[in-house]
């Protein structure tokens, strides 16, 4: 049964479409869906975070530019605010609802639109929620303090932020908390598989794609992959198997899919856990890789000895 209802002659819609207030993976970022459209067949989702920093407002060279800014910037594109928001909007902006009222690229919401009613209180709704979520796990993004812009200023030097108790109040533009964006979706060119939204030009290629995953990466397996492109394809009770892929991404991605085109699958790398050995498959490796391979094999054979206690 064709699961696509057909809009017009140039969009259609995937009936399994995402649910207002239901949390779904994005592009490798956990998002709540806060509006639905479904006569524009559009949505608007709030990330859970994506990075950390100083208000974007403050500074982002076409606002503050380091500098205290006065206005706020709900709304206005901030997908250039570091390397990830880059690479994220990179990933998702084929997907954007570009004929949005409110939001660009991907932007800060208002305090209003976090159910703002006084000083300090609780905020309200899906947004709200999805912020509060956001400030929760700050640790995760790197901030050392519990709490989520908005896109709202406060006096000269201020802007409002959600914090992990859910208190929507403003503090310094210069401290250091999540950003967490919003993100305009046009539902036409996306489709709801279990709990993830994807793109329908990458889902569509599914049968060529492949999906990697390393949530739980360590240090050692990071910079495997960003000096040498070598990523987990395969875990068991006998080996781990990493192989080169060409992602074109400059930071660890915990989760993604790629075309088995951009996998040197005989190039790669086995440990084996009974004989504690590993071996390298067409890969000129060099003194800091052989370094990086022997520390990971240490950790592949202490994850075994723990596992069989």
């Amino acid at each position: 049964m064709n699961n696509e209802i057909m809009l017009n002659e140039n969009k259609s819609i995937s009936k399994n479409a995402p649910e207002p207030g239901k949390t779904y993976k994005f592009a490798g970022y956990k998002w709540t869906v806060c509006e639905v459209d479904s006569k524009r067949h559009t949505a608007v989702i709030q990330s859970h975070g994506v990075t950390h920093g100083k208000w974007p407002g403050f500074v982002m060279p076409q606002f503050g530019n380091s500098n205290y800014y006065f206005k706020s910037i709900d709304g206005e594109d901030i997908s250039a605010y570091d390397n990830k928001m880059k690479e994220l909007y990179d990933t998702i902006k084929d997907a954007e609802n570009t004929s949005a009222s409110y939001g660009k690229g991907l932007y800060l919401i208002s305090e209003e639109k976090a159910g703002f009613t006084e000083w300090g209180h609780p905020g309200s709704g899906n947004y709200w929620q999805a912020l509060e979520a956001a400030a929760e796990n700050a640790c995760s993004f790197g901030s050392p303090d519990n709490y989520a812009w908005l896109g709202t200023v406060y006096g000269s030097g201020g802007a409002w932020y959600v914090n992990s108790n859910g208190g929507v109040s403003y503090n310094d533009q210069s401290d250091d908390y999540v950003v967490a964006p919003a993100f305009n979706l046009d539902l036409s060119k996306v489709e709801v598989v279990g709990d993830e939204i994807m793109i329908k030009t990458m889902s569509a290629l599914l049968g060529n794609t492949i999906l990697f995953e390393n949530p739980d990466a360590t240090s050692v397996q990071k910079q495997m992959f960003l000096h040498y492109g070598l990523y987990l394809e395969e875990k068991n009770e006998e080996i781990e198997k990493y192989v080169v892929v060409h992602t074109g991404t400059k930071h660890f991605p915990e989760r993604f899919y790629i075309s088995s085109n951009d996998i040197e699958a005989d190039c790669n790398i086995k440990f084996y856990k009974d004989s504690e050995t590993f071996e390298i498959n067409k890969i000129c490796g060099d003194l800091e890789l052989l370094q990086l391979l022997t520390d990971r094999m240490k950790e592949v054979c202490q994850t075994a000895e723990d596992s069989s206690k």
